[in-house]
């Protein structure tokens, strides 16, 4: 599918999610970058959700910055050498990436066992000196979240000192 236009561009995000969840069914975790609020995006980061892990939800920005190459070369093709090209490439980077999977899968599991390995025993020596239980980390990073929550929304009586503030400087630049 080429998108042209913004409209498109909106329905993409929306179509491939219906098919992702078509295939693989309900129990999925799926990251975009659609410049969301901020408070939209600190309710959905990754840090808070359960199970994602050290993935950075960066795969579908690596896959379509990689197809960029294929733009200047389709450019002036014909529409069915330009869907040809495209499945082409789409084509060799699911070969690559197969080929790739093992290595991928063996370092994401060496760097997990490394980063328990290493952490896990300054983590209990932290928790026996200071009194901490695991419980103490979950309501910290709770208490986290409920301090950016809040922290994200500006005191209606600053908003309109602000917009004071401006009708001034605007006001003074037309004398």
């Amino acid at each position: 599918m080429e998108m042209r236009e913004s409209g498109e561009l909106a329905k993409y995000g929306l179509a491939t999610l219906e098919k992702i969840l078509k295939v693989f069914q309900e129990d999925q975790c799926v990251g975009s970058d659609i410049a969301c609020s901020f408070m939209a995006t600190l309710k959905w980061h990754p840090m808070y959700l359960p199970g994602v892990g050290l993935e950075d939800l960066e795969t579908c920005e690596r896959l379509f910055s990689a197809s960029n190459a294929v733009a200047r070369l389709i450019r002036h093709a014909s529409y069915f050498h330009y869907l040809q090209f495209i499945d082409l490439h789409f084509q060799q980077w699911d070969d690559d990436k197969y080929l790739e999977l093992t290595n991928f899968m063996y370092n994401n599991y060496k760097q997990a066992l490394s980063i328990i390995n290493e952490y896990i025993p300054e983590v209990e020596a932290f928790k026996s000196a200071h009194g901490y239980t695991d419980e103490d980390f979950i309501y910290w990073h709770d208490e986290e979240f409920t301090y950016l929550s809040n922290s994200g929304k500006e005191p209606p009586g600053d908003a309109l000192k602000v917009a004071y503030v401006e009708a001034l400087q605007k006001l003074d630049q037309q004398k």
